[in-house]
């Protein structure tokens, strides 16, 4: 590929990076509009995004992904509630007031941040006690072999 090429490529991953971006925005904006209490409910709710997000610096941002996910797992029974008892400001204000329903969701984002540290490194551990235990295997392998042919070990 050319230098033309690679730069007409980049370009073009940034450009739909833009639209994504003005799309988010405009159902922001749309929702704001249409509903402002579930929108200051889901604000309340998600606010330990917004850390993950500012932090996460990572290629496809797996933290504030993993957040994101577990927060808005969490959410989803609040939001309905509100919906049944109106959709009004007041209304979202005491299900963020309340400790249970602020205190789960803000767990839940704390657990998906958790996971998404701590796993990481699980998997690294497992795979190098593998490999370990793979190892002194072949090692007993060689040494039965090395018996039964007679040949000296090699140090």
């Amino acid at each position: 590929m050319s230098v033309r090429g690679a730069s007409q490529a980049g370009s073009g991953s940034v450009r739909r990076a833009g639209s994504l971006r003005w799309l988010q925005g405009m159902g922001c904006g749309l929702l704001l509009a249409v509903s402002p209490a579930t929108l200051l409910l889901l604000g309340g709710l998600m606010a330990p995004l917004v850390p993950a997000l500012l932090s996460d610096g990572a290629t496809g941002r797996p933290v504030a992904r993993s957040v994101a996910l577990f927060g808005a797992a969490l959410s989803i029974g609040p939001v309905l509630r509100l919906w049944r008892a109106g959709d009004g400001t007041a209304n979202a204000l005491a299900l963020l007031g309340d400790v249970g329903v602020l205190g789960a969701a803000w767990a839940a984002c704390a657990v998906g941040w958790l996971l998404a540290e701590i796993v990481p490194v699980l998997i690294r551990v497992a795979l190098d006690q593998h490999d370990h235990a793979q190892e002194a295997a072949l090692r007993a392998a060689r040494r039965r072999y090395e018996e039964q042919w007679g040949v000296p070990p090699q140090r």
